[in-house]
């Protein structure tokens, strides 16, 4: 067994994201029409997978507008409405984590996630922008939904390389 470490840095619509706090959250739920019978009342017999959502959460920490900004979509400037009508694919762009190379690679561990690409990144529709107008840093949460795109024939929310 060995225990797994290290930092990532992210990029979004090729712009840097700058620091983030506590790296970044993967989020997977699988989604199914539920099967129930009279026969075991209001318990699961059974299920249709039909499909799965992506997330990642994360905290940034720097206000770097170039690439905070691109976050921004589908309003493309802070406090402007834009995008209405338009399909969230559309206003989709590439996400990318990187590790920094550290804790990860010293270690000599196989098996680990280097890179994970998203092609089709977008801020996550329902989920409150909440940011601090303070002299305290400000942090910006941020969840971003993946949407699925096809990659070599198969239908994927994102893609990774492992060392």
């Amino acid at each position: 067994m060995a225990i797994v470490a290290g930092s990532y840095s992210a990029t979004y619509n090729g712009s840097d994201l700058g620091m983030v706090e506590d790296g970044f959250e993967i989020e997977e739920t699988p989604l199914a029409e539920l099967v129930r019978a009279t026969d075991t009342g209001q318990s699961i017999r059974d299920g249709i997978y039909t499909g799965k959502n992506v997330t990642i959460d994360m905290v940034l920490l720097e206000w770097n507008l170039t690439g905070v900004g691109a976050l921004w979509k589908p309003w493309a400037t802070m406090g402007a409405i834009g995008g209405v009508g338009r399909q969230l694919s559309d206003l989709a762009a590439q996400l990318v984590l990187t590790s920094n190379a550290d804790a990860n690679q010293s270690l000599g561990t196989a098996n680990v996630v280097v890179s994970l690409t998203a092609a089709k990144a977008i801020a996550a529709p329902n989920f409150p922008v909440r940011w601090l107008m303070d002299a305290r840093p400000r942090k910006l949460p941020v969840r971003l939904m993946l949407l699925p795109t096809t990659v070599d024939d198969a239908l994927v929310n994102y893609v990774t390389a492992s060392s």
